[in-house]
């Protein structure tokens, strides 16, 4: 396919007494000419009659669009022009792009795909060579939108009851069918709204943020224009007008393509330009529209929506990608149907590329290796499921109506197979996330099973993040994110959340607030029909469903018996009754105890001890465990150890030192003695509950799980790796000291495989005085490290200073002085923002312990550290200096570290006016992250390039960055990213007068930053706010602004806002006439901006300055404070600069006017000066479209 077009325009123009006058612009040279059919060819009306009919053939469409060939290129240099257009792009290698556009509506009309080439006999709407598209032009630059795989396509399908039938079933399996193999590489990611509403779509837009919309559904054509039907609640037709469906698109900058696929949706109209449904999309900052105007067949629809949305996701530019479709369509169809021209492209791009695939966010040069995700967790198997029929309509009742049902019982009561029934009569298996929660676990490791499961279809973000974080040896991202993140992207997916076991994880999470926020916020989405949960545990949990849980009971007799004749347990009916009631209906006791009794000589005893014994569990496995055989009997032993984990058949082995296990494991596997899931590498065992128990603490003696703990620690520590195993089986057998060596030897690996919650529990569990030091300090340090992790502050500030207080004894180990830096580092980073004074304090105790000489993660990481206190302290030289140094020490080393590095680096930079070298740091953060596939940081990175474009003037840059930035926080659905594009995107909108949407975007940045106790950017939405309300002369509500402001600063220890504080106030104060005040706050403004060493600030505090004095009458030293203005802000910030041109320009002026020119001596030629000041600054602000 062929990716690189030059442009060969035909521009027909109105109606003359001569004809329709022809401009050609192409890359042989322009040509002019006529057309002279009109509007209202009656041969053309006859034509366009046929084809919707589809009575036509090959010949005729070929003759049709002959005659169309002819009637365009009529004159000879017309077509000369393009036939050495074509041959020159030929030789070239590239394509040749036909643009056509009419101002005439009734030429539009006409079905100029079909365009013949009789020369070449080929039609250009699908020759190889050429590619046919309608251009609407507009007026506004179009980018290509920067985005990673996959593309991002929403599906609408509207079938109101009251119009023809539509088979909303098939037009999806259509949709679904033809993106199938796109989805499985995941290079598509489709969302289906089926019985699309104003307000279905329009949610979906908004989350889901679509770089494609595409609908299906009824299109009519009347009273000159393009109605679409959707729905209204009560499934009936709901005409949208084109002006209606078209704001549809208006605030979601992702959304560059739609592809409307209506009957006569295409038409534009026979007598007003522009009034089409297409380009009044295209007016709605969409680039490309692509619209039928024919009905689709089936297979032409199949056949389009395969070949089109693959060239896209390869990053194909949009014209190129609808010939091979149309091209695709003719081969597959046959040349006598008119599918293949049905598809009509109008475009508004220059060049037809309107994504830029970004490689480096999916596969970057030099990168790390991530390794693919696992396969989803099967469903466990259920062999025999019987009866429950009523139970399970309830519960699949329950989640249609409310999308969760609960569903609780005793142990061995069948809860987790009605479960498993359940989701997969519900839904199709791929959708189906099924996790069994383990004792100890915590929210984290559903993050860590959501991350995989979500890559595996096809949204890889969290996965590669977690496992940049994993190889790195690098904290994962807060639990905070890591839930937004997965809360951003599961909706709309249509899947169904099944949490097994479910009161694990609130038993070892009750405290946790991070599952407690989870939960809160899963809620709203699955109420809102965005996901569905299954929710099995042996208690009510605390996720509350709308409904009341579904409390399981015993099996009914007539399902008991069939329980046990579909298991093959065949007992006589008396006995079986016996069973029955002894074990009360649940069906894993039911099965075991007939086990027992089938394998008995004396069936009647086992009855008869069954109700006498204390426990009929205990007897029933004792029993059980009595007619195993030697290697069976191990073999359950060895599962026991396990506990609530799975294992393979190859640790059980080693715990069980014996080998050939599978003959074994399978018998019990087929007596409902073990279960099966599918592991990681292959087939894993469990021990039911209600089994195990009395496996571990009856059935082996404490000697004997030391020692077969110690052999699975050994497995997992040498054989299938996993450090949090091997750590809780020597905790298990009392070795205290080597499970306590692994947890702190790399204790960011074992959290970063979802183990936070298990490992929190092993370090707590150990004590002081069963390990030696310094080792006992390495705990707390740890201990610390996570719960600084968590933000629990006091407990990690407990924990740092304890390790402290210790290692003070230790002066002469070497290792206390790594140990020292690290508990220092951790101090540091908990009062980094709160309390930069005591943090400063902490991180230089930290350094002072290291050695000049050495080059460890560490000491780099300290000076990192130091450089980001310096900065939340305003000091960003010495920041500056200390970031520069720890990335000197870091070397060529590859460490996420070197990402927080450069964005702080870059701050600083653009703190001090050196706004190149900000960029330029910040490139190499967002360069530097992909290599490392972690793009965490890069929201903010792309928004601090926004900022640093918008000061330099490249506001265009700004906008595409500010879009990326947004677009990334959305993936994340990260707050502070998205309240800061607010509060830019305002300050952006305020300079260039648009005071509405300025007022929009800050007020929302506002309410976010209060929301979410986001202090800092809360005073910059006031500082901005207030600056509107100057412009707005509103003086009282700008000073009330302020003065909110300033009691923030001082309680957020932020000073380095206190030239902007200042400034604010002095313009305030100035408006209201109070100049003394005025002139004594521009100078302290001033004053405190040159503490921080920040230029552009000082530069526009000497403007502010300027302005005071020329309204105080001091035209003189006006003067020379804009001059000094205009010194420091010459080649930093644009605008500002030209605010200080315009301001000398006025106040020389007015000096000159004043007949006191005499005070401008130093000024050789003060007239020209001010006419060149003035010019400058108004071409600058022409430049960025701002009105002064």
């Amino acid at each position: 396919m062929i990716n690189d077009y030059e442009t060969f325009e035909i521009e027909v123009g109105a109606k003359t007494p001569d004809g329709y006058p022809i401009r050609v612009k192409s890359p042989d040279g322009d040509a002019r000419g006529l057309l002279r059919i009109g509007a209202d060819d009656f041969a053309l009306g006859e034509a366009l009659a046929a084809i919707e009919r589809r009575d036509v053939d090959a010949e005729y469409l070929v003759q049709l669009g002959d005659y169309l060939f002819a009637e365009l290129l009529n004159d000879a240099s017309l077509l000369e022009r393009y036939r050495t257009s074509l041959g020159t792009v030929r030789g070239q290698g590239k394509g040749l792009r036909v643009r056509l556009s009419f101002d005439d509506p009734g030429l539009a009309a006409y079905p100029w795909e079909f365009l013949h080439d009789p020369e070449e006999d080929g039609f250009l709407a699908i020759a190889a060579q050429t590619a046919l598209v309608r251009y609407v032009p507009m007026r506004g630059p179009v980018r290509p939108l920067a985005m990673s795989l996959p593309l991002r396509v929403l599906v609408a399908i509207a079938a109101p009851s009251d119009l023809d039938a539509l088979d909303v079933r098939r037009e999806r399996r259509l949709i679904e069918d033809a993106l199938a193999e796109q989805q499985a590489q995941r290079n598509i990611q489709l969302l289906v709204v089926e019985r699309a509403t104003t307000a279905k779509i329009n949610d979906a837009m908004k989350t889901f943020r679509p770089h494609v919309f595409h609908f299906i559904g009824h299109g009519v054509y009347a009273d000159e224009q393009v109605y679409l039907a959707l729905e209204d609640d009560e499934g009936t037709a709901r005409l949208i007008s084109e002006r209606e469906f078209s704001e549809i698109f208006a605030s979601v900058n992702e959304t560059r393509l739609a592809v409307l696929n209506a009957c006569q949706s295409a038409n534009t109209s026979s007598t007003v330009p522009l009034v089409g449904l297409a380009p009044k999309l295209l007016q709605r900052q969409l680039s490309a529209v692509v619209a039928m105007q024919q009905p689709f067949t089936d297979q032409a629809a199949l056949v389009f929506s395969r070949s089109f949305y693959r060239s896209l996701a390869l990053g194909a530019p949009v014209d190129g990608a609808v010939s091979v479709a149309r091209g695709d369509i003719y081969t597959e169809l046959g040349s006598d149907q008119i599918d293949w021209a049905i598809p009509v492209l109008f475009l508004r791009a220059q060049d037809g590329r309107l994504f830029r695939v970004e490689e480096n966010r999916v596969q970057a040069t030099q990168s790390l290796e991530i390794p693919p995700p696992p396969e989803p967790q099967s469903i466990p198997p259920q062999r025999g499921f019987v009866g429950r029929e009523e139970i399970v309509a309830r519960c699949e009742a329950s989640l249609a109506e409310f999308g969760s049902v609960a569903i609780t019982g005793m142990t061995g009561i069948g809860k987790s197979a009605v479960g498993a029934h359940l989701a997969q009569r519900y839904t199709d298996r791929y959708k189906i996330f099924w996790h069994p929660c383990a004792a100890g676990e915590g929210i984290e490791m559903i993050f860590w099973k959501l991350a995989a499961f979500m890559a595996w279809h096809g949204n890889a973000g969290l996965w590669t993040t977690l496992q940049s974080a994993l190889l790195t040896g690098s904290p994962p991202p807060p639990s905070n994110l890591l839930a937004d993140y997965v809360i951003q992207n599961l909706q709309y997916q249509e899947y169904l959340l099944c949490l097994d076991d479910y009161h694990h994880l609130e038993a070892s999470g009750h405290a946790d607030p991070a599952l407690s926020q989870f939960i809160a916020r899963l809620r709203p989405l699955v109420f809102d029909g965005k996901l569905s949960i299954i929710v099995v545990s042996d208690q009510i949990p605390t996720f509350h469903t709308v409904t009341a849980p579904v409390i399981l009971t015993g099996l009914a007799e007539t399902e008991c018996l069939a329980l046990l004749e579909a298991n093959g347990l065949r007992v006589e009916a008396g006995i079986a009754s016996q069973l029955i009631a002894h074990t009360e209906g649940n069906p894993q006791l039911l099965l075991l105890a007939a086990q027992v009794v089938q394998r008995s000589p004396n069936p009647q005893r086992v009855l008869a001890r069954l109700g006498t014994a204390p426990s009929i569990l205990d007897y029933i496995v004792r029993e059980l465990d009595n007619q195993l055989s030697q290697d069976e009997r191990e073999k359950m032993r060895g599962a026991a150890i396990l506990l609530d984990q799975a294992g393979t058949r190859w640790v059980i082995e080693a715990i069980t030192q014996s080998t050939d296990s599978l003959p074994a494991l399978l018998q019990l596997t087929n007596r409902h003695l073990l279960e099966t899931l599918e592991g990681k590498f292959e087939w894993e065992y469990h021990q039911h509950r209600v089994l195990q128990t009395i496996y571990y603490y009856g059935l082996l003696a404490p000697p004997q799980r030391r020692e077969m703990h110690l052999r699975a620690a050994a497995y997992y520590r040498l054989d299938e790796v996993d450090d949090y195993k091997a750590a809780l089986h020597f905790f298990n057998a009392g070795d205290h000291l080597r499970a306590a060596q692994i947890l702190t030897g790399d204790i960011w690996s074992i959290i970063n495989l979802g183990y936070r919650e298990p490992a929190i529990v092993l370090l707590d569990g150990l004590a002081a005085q069963n390990l030696p030091s310094p080792q006992w300090e390495r705990v707390r340090i740890a201990q610390g490290k996570i719960n600084s992790y968590l933000r629990r502050t006091d407990v990690a500030q407990r924990a740092f200073a304890e390790a402290l207080s210790s290692l003070e004894g230790m002066i002469d180990l070497a290792e206390a002085a790594e140990l020292v830096g690290y508990a220092c580092w951790g101090m540091a980073d908990l009062l980094q923002y709160d309390a930069p004074q005591e943090a400063l304090g902490w991180v230089e105790r930290g350094l002072a312990r290291q050695a000049e000489s050495s080059a460890s993660i560490l000491h780099a990481d300290l000076l990192v550290k130091l450089g980001t206190v310096y900065s939340a302290l305003g000091n960003f030289s010495d920041a500056l200096e200390a970031i520069e140094r720890g990335l000197a020490l870091l070397g060529n080393r590859h460490h996420l570290l070197r990402v927080g590095a450069y964005e702080n680096r870059g701050v600083c930079y653009y703190q001090l006016g050196d706004l190149s070298a900000a960029v330029a740091s910040w490139q190499q953060g967002i360069q530097t992250g992909r290599r490392l596939r972690n793009l965490v940081r890069e929201p903010s990175l792309r928004l601090n390039l926004a900022v640093a474009y918008m000061t330099l003037g490249e506001w265009p840059q700004a906008s595409e960055s500010y879009a990326e930035a947004a677009e990334l926080s959305r993936q994340w659905g990260n707050l502070n990213i998205q309240t800061l594009v607010h509060l830019n995107s305002g300050i952006l909108y305020t300079k260039q007068g648009q005071q509405a949407l300025a007022e929009s975007h800050l007020t929302s940045a506002l309410e976010l930053a209060r929301q979410h106790g986001l202090d800092e950017w809360e005073g910059h939405a006031l500082f901005s706010l207030a600056d509107l309300r100057l412009r707005q002369q509103r003086l009282d509500e700008a000073g009330a602004l302020l003065a909110a402001a300033e009691g923030l600063i001082a309680d957020s220890q932020h000073d380095y806002q206190k030239p902007e504080l200042l400034r604010l106030q002095a313009l305030t104060s100035l408006a209201a006439g109070d100049l003394a005040q005025a002139r004594s706050q521009a100078e302290e403004s001033i004053a405190a901006a040159q503490t921080f060493g920040m230029e552009m600030d000082t530069g526009v505090g000497q403007r502010v300055l300027g302005q005071v004095l020329a309204a105080g009458g001091q035209m003189a030293d006006a003067v020379a404070a804009f001059q000094k203005s205009l010194e420091l802000l010459k080649g930093k910030d644009a605008y500002a600069l030209a605010c200080t041109q315009m301001e000398l320009a006025q106040t020389l002026e007015s000096v000159i006017a004043s007949g006191e020119a005499k005070i401008l001596d130093t000024i050789p030629d003060p007239q020209s000066y001010a006419a060149d000041l003035s010019s400058q600054a108004s071409a600058m602000f022409e430049r960025l479209q701002i009105v002064h």
